[in-house]
């Protein structure tokens, strides 16, 4: 089964108070079921969107559900939608990352600090 993949780039008037609303665990974590996740919000500093949510659907009707819930729950414009086309590497969650002291104190103390061997996306807090 192939996914669709995407990077949700959107504009907000307030997003830190948007997200600080949010329980992310219970409102965001379980909704969309296989059908689409949304992984995490990134707030960034750009001229036309100051967030960016990457997300996995199961096709395209999911992708537009997700983007749905995305404008609903995080209240704000989607500017742009970019579809995922590959990774490298291949499976994504081979991928780097890296957890710090201070992120590794405020979540799963099970998980390495530092330089790991895997997804940014398997790191819970960053």
């Amino acid at each position: 089964m192939t996914r669709v993949r995407a990077w949700v780039f959107c504009r907000a008037k307030s997003i830190e108070e948007n997200l600080k609303g949010l329980d992310w665990k219970n409102d965001i974590k379980t909704v969309g079921g296989d059908r689409f996740v949304v992984i995490r919000a990134d707030i960034v500093e750009h001229d036309c969107y100051n967030v960016v949510l990457p997300v996995d659907a199961e096709n395209s009707d999911g992708l537009i559900a997700a983007e749905d819930f995305i404008k609903e729950k995080f209240q704000v414009e989607i500017i742009s939608t970019v579809e995922v086309k590959g990774h490298f590497p291949d499976p994504p969650h081979n991928a780097n990352g890296y957890i710090t002291e201070q992120e590794h104190e405020e979540g799963d103390r099970d998980a390495p600090t530092g330089h790991v061997n895997k997804s940014p996306g398997w790191n819970a807090w960053g």
